[in-house]
C-alpha cells in the first residue's frame, strides 16, 4: 500500500527486470503522482520523499488480523505515461529500499507486454487502504479505450469486470475501490498485463466494469528501463 505525506493514496506492486535482478521497480498508475499535485517536472526533481510504502500489509485471515507496519519512503519516478496511466518508481535508495529491511521479504511479479491477455486472472490491491485483497475474473479482457466499452480506436486499457470466486464452500465476490488504483491485473499466465485506472465497480456495483492501462501499450515505449 502506498501512502503520501500519511495518508492513504493507492496500490503498487514489485516488478522484476529481464535480467532478474530483482531491482526494486515499482508499478502503479500516473493519475496518482497528478492526484497528490505533485509534479516531478515542474519539480526539477523525479524524487518524491513524501511517498510511503507499507510491506506485507495482509492478514493470513478473515475477518483481518492487522499486521506489523513495516514501511519504507521515498522514491523516484522514472517513467509515466499519461495515455495509459502507468507510472514506474524506482525504490533503491537507501531508506526507500524494501531489500534493506530484514522483516520484508520483496516479492516481483513478472509480467508481459505482448497482447496476449490470457483469460481470467486477478487483481491483489488495498480497497479503502484495507488490508491486502484478492478479486477474480474468469473472462478474457476486452482491449478499448479508456472507461469505454466499445471505442476501440485507442486500445491502450484492459476492460474487466469481477466474478465471484467460491473457497471451502464459501462465496465472495472481490471488486475494487477508492485506493485500490496502481494495482495490478495478473492473467491467468501469472503475469501482471496492466495497472488499475478506474472504473465503475464497487460494492454496491459488483458487476460493473473496470480498466486497466495495458502493458503492452506502455512498455513498448519503456522496455529498456526494466530490462537491464
Amino acid at each position: 500500500m502506498i501512502l503520501l505525506n500519511g495518508n492513504k493514496w493507492g496500490t503498487g506492486a514489485l516488478i522484476n527486470t529481464t535480467a532478474d535482478n530483482y531491482h526494486p521497480y515499482l508499478l502503479t498508475a500516473h493519475h496518482l503522482p497528478n492526484k497528490s499535485g505533485y509534479d516531478a517536472v515542474a519539480n526539477n526533481s523525479p524524487f518524491i520523499p513524501q511517498l510511503m510504502f507499507y510491506w506485507h500489509y495482509e492478514s493470513p485471515t478473515c475477518p483481518n488480523a492487522f499486521p506489523a507496519i513495516r514501511t519504507t519512503v521515498g522514491a523516484k519516478l522514472v517513467a509515466n505515461n499519461s495515455i495509459s496511466d502507468f507510472a514506474l518508481f524506482d525504490l533503491s535508495g537507501y531508506n526507500s529500499d524494501p531489500r534493506m529491511r530484514n522483516d520484508v521479504t520483496p516479492y516481483f511479479l513478472g509480467w508481459d507486454f505482448t497482447e496476449y491477455s490470457g483469460t481470467g486472472g486477478v487483481c491483489i490491491h488495498h480497497p479503502q487502504g484495507d488490508i491486502k485483497k484478492i478479486a477474480t475474473y474468469t473472462t478474457t479482457p476486452r482491449s478499448t479505450a479508456e472507461l469505454d466499452d466499445f471505442e476501440i480506436w485507442h486500445e491502450s486499457f484492459w476492460r474487466v469486470v469481477w466474478e465471484p470466486t467460491t473457497h471451502n464452500g464459501v462465496t465472495k465476490h472481490g471488486v475494487t475501490e477508492k485506493y485500490s488504483s496502481g494495482s495490478p491485473l495478473i492473467n491467468s499466465n501469472r503475469k501482471v498485463i496492466g495497472q488499475l485506472r478506474g472504473g465503475y465497480a464497487s460494492c454496491d456495483l459488483k458487476n460493473s466494469p473496470d480498466w486497466y492501462g495495458k502493458l503492452q501499450y506502455t512498455l513498448g515505449r519503456y522496455s529498456v528501463i526494466i530490462r537491464h
